[in-house]
């Protein structure tokens, strides 16, 4: 009996034919549906991508940390990155996926020279510059919750 109860709801299934739009949909209404109710991942957004959930996992089990950058116009951004061995240039990288990700679900597309914003400004962390790019996080003293913000690069003058 539960068996062709079992078989029938099957066939039921075997009917219903859904266009790619509509499936796309109902998979993201029950990402959505899913991700509100979980304690760990109920602040990420409705069009989360993986490397999201699993960097928000890798924060919960304690293998990462969250950095929050500020731009200069008092936009902080929060950046996961691994907690060991992590290096200034993870650090940059984290960001600018963050940036591009941000910028996209803004509607805004846009290209930025990351090669020219890492020329103009330095990060820094409580005053100290994070000026070598194979520079470990942890020996400039970036730990958890750390504040980073950007600081101009100063011209050199030659006399």
């Amino acid at each position: 009996m539960a068996n062709s109860i079992q078989s029938e709801k099957e066939d039921d299934l075997d009917d219903i034919s859904l266009t790619h739009e509509e499936l796309l949909k109902v998979t993201k209404s029950t990402l959505h549906e899913l991700l509100k109710d979980d304690i760990i991942l109920n602040d990420l957004p409705s069009d989360v991508t993986l490397e999201e959930v699993e960097a928000l996992t890798a924060v919960f089990f304690g293998q990462s940390i969250t950095v929050i950058v500020r731009r200069g116009n008092d936009d902080d951004i929060p950046i996961i990155v691994k907690q060991k061995n992590s290096t200034v240039s993870d650090l940059k990288r984290a960001f600018q996926r963050a940036m591009t990700l941000k910028l996209r679900r803004q509607g805004e597309f846009c290209k930025i020279s990351w090669k020219h914003v890492w020329r103009v400004y330095w990060l820094s962390c409580d005053g100290c510059k994070l000026d070598s790019n194979n520079g470990l996080l942890k020996d400039y003293g970036v730990v958890n919750k750390s504040k980073i913000k950007f600081v101009p690069k100063l011209k050199k003058k030659f006399r």
